[in-house]
């Protein structure tokens, strides 16, 4: 464990209230001698297939966040599923939350390589299943393994990421790896909707199998990383955090049904919502007292992690800022679809000017960190822009032309590009190399739950308002179709092109002003992230790999 000097220790009060003081000014550590050879990085073959495969398996997992987007209504009409659309994308990136610290501490006690092709195997299943469901059920079960497979292969890509690249270098590579995934997770609905257009929406889910063949193998053949873990298969389960593990993970499910329940298929006040959303909130503020405490001697989330400013506000600031990744991509399409009725196809290519523009400005925000080593002006930055291209988005409607939102996306996307290489390496910061596993696994939890909630928050926001403003639609059948969820999947120009034309402006009217509310709810997580800049501090990154890990350099050395 780090002592004082090496990370203070303070209270959860104080994470965001204290000032600065001349103890809480971080050095960089030297390399100790034990380390010494692997505080030199190798940058040789072995090295750039690892990384291709690494980037590829963050990529295919990140596309699947939004690729069903434009799908969505398609599967809906198909699958009888309007009340349940949420729970598609929803029970994926729930699923992919809940089990990633688990995944960390299983990497750590049985070594990287089993863990991540295990979790590539589960993927693999779960998209097979996926495009062979013949109901909604069947789809968010589906969709539920899948999500337990891609939750692993995001913490383990990150873990091993973090075990072969030193801290000061990680912004140029994790810029490499970041930016992938997030042109394909901006470019999902693009090719969702070229997909959908062309073939079924079941091929959005099976042309991921013979990607996740060639990372098993490549895996396989090429990842080999130094792993001193006991032999003894029984002493590694019994350092794995259960009681952790279980708490979390029931309280965790139980929270976010309860989130996606209200203002859905019930009222916040209903049994239903109240009850999960309780007991959720109580387990996880009694999972914060039990890791923090004696009885936990191996916590899955080391109170060391969060309990710096600058490491609690980068935590925070990554949960909002992959809100907003999913939010702006899943709503531009309902505002494509439904308020401007353009096809799957064209909405795919309507959304191009995101997805261009995330991957010069993620090269440009880890270039930047890895040459100054300063990420919070980076941070200040990017959560600046997105607050302005959220605030913009709230100005679309019918009549808005194509320059104009395109612009507007443009402005959010290089703000959100310009971040994703700098989140990572300020919540390691202040911390040795020896949480790298477990605080990357907060992270990458983080991530997973900001795309979550984002889904879930979002629907929730847009379906309160439309069953808020029903009434304004001057025919009750219509009325009846939008509301509960009916008016996603509803949006498409098919349905408002039968919608009679006396009726059409109170429908167009009904989706622009519930889109509207729906950007401000963006627009307040912007701010909120924000402000959460101003609580971090400067603290110099390492340029020495530390780790115990690293890529074996001899056929003897093997994960």
């Amino acid at each position: 464990m780090p002592n004082e000097t090496d990370v203070p220790a303070i209270s959860i009060e104080a994470v965001f209230l204290e000032k600065p003081t001349q103890d809480d000014k971080h050095k960089t550590p030297e390399p100790n001698s034990d380390v010494a050879e692997a505080a030199k990085p190798v940058y040789d073959f072995r090295f750039w297939v690892v990384f291709a495969m690494l980037m590829l398996s963050g990529a295919i997992t990140a596309l699947d966040f939004t690729i069903p987007a434009v799908a969505l209504p398609s599967i809906a009409r198909e699958l009888n599923a309007d009340a349940d659309y949420a729970w598609i994308s929803g029970s994926f990136g729930v699923s992919s939350a809940v089990a990633q610290p688990f995944y960390a501490q299983l990497a750590d006690s049985f070594g990287r390589k089993p863990v991540m092709l295990t979790c590539i195997a589960i993927f693999t299943l779960g998209s097979g299943l996926c495009g062979g469901a013949n109901s909604s059920e069947m789809l968010i079960a589906a969709r539920t393994i899948q999500g337990l497979g891609a939750g692993g292969m995001m913490v383990v890509t990150d873990v091993i990421f973090c075990d072969i690249v030193p801290l000061r270098d990680r912004g140029r590579y994790m810029a490499m790896l970041m930016s992938l995934s997030s042109v394909l997770m901006a470019a999902g609905p693009v090719i969702g909707g070229a997909i959908v257009q062309q073939t079924t929406w079941r091929w959005v889910f099976y042309l991921q199998l013979p990607v996740c063949g060639v990372t098993l193998v490549a895996l396989s053949s090429f990842l080999r990383l130094n792993h001193k873990r006991d032999k003894n298969w029984w002493n590694n389960v019994k350092r794995l955090d259960h009681i952790g593990n279980a708490i979390f993970s029931g309280s965790l499910v139980l929270f976010l049904v309860a989130l996606h329940q209200g203002g859905h298929s019930n009222v916040w006040n209903s049994p239903q919502v109240i009850a999960p959303l309780v007991i959720g909130g109580v387990g996880l503020i009694l999972f914060i007292f039990y890791e923090r405490s004696n009885c936990c001697e191996q916590p899955m989330m080391p109170k060391v992690i969060y309990s710096t400013r600058t490491g609690a506000s980068a935590i925070l600031i990554t949960l909002l800022a992959c809100m907003l990744a999913v939010w702006v991509p899943y709503f531009l399409t309902v505002y494509f679809q439904a308020v401007k009725q353009m096809s799957p196809g064209r909405t795919g290519v309507s959304l191009l000017p995101q997805s261009v523009v995330i991957l010069p400005f993620a090269m440009i925000g880890g270039s930047l960190l890895s040459k100054f080593g300063k990420y919070k002006p980076i941070h200040f930055v990017a959560q600046a822009g997105m607050s302005i291209g959220l605030g913009l988005f709230t100005m679309l409607d019918d009549t808005t032309p194509v320059a104009v939102w395109a612009v507007f996306q443009i402005i959010f996307a290089m703000a959100s590009g310009l971040e994703l290489a700098a989140l990572l390496p300020a919540v390691q910061a202040p911390l040795p190399e020896q949480y790298v596993a477990s605080s990357t696994a907060l992270f990458s939890f983080m991530r997973s739950v900001g795309k979550a909630c984002g889904i879930i928050l979002a629907s929730v926001i847009f379906n309160s308002q439309v069953e808020r403003m029903a009434h304004t639609v001057p025919d009750e059948s219509l009325q009846r179709q939008l509301r509960n969820g009916g008016a996603f999947g509803l949006a498409s120009p098919e349905f408002i092109q039968s919608v009679p034309a006396n009726l059409r402006p109170a429908v167009l009217t009904l989706y622009t002003k519930a889109l509207s509310y729906t950007w401000y709810g963006g627009l307040g997580i912007a701010l909120i992230g924000f402000l959460f800049v101003f609580f971090e501090k400067s603290i110099p990154l390492r340029t020495t790999l530390e780790t115990e890990y690293g890529l074996a350099r001899n056929e003897n050395q093997r994960d």
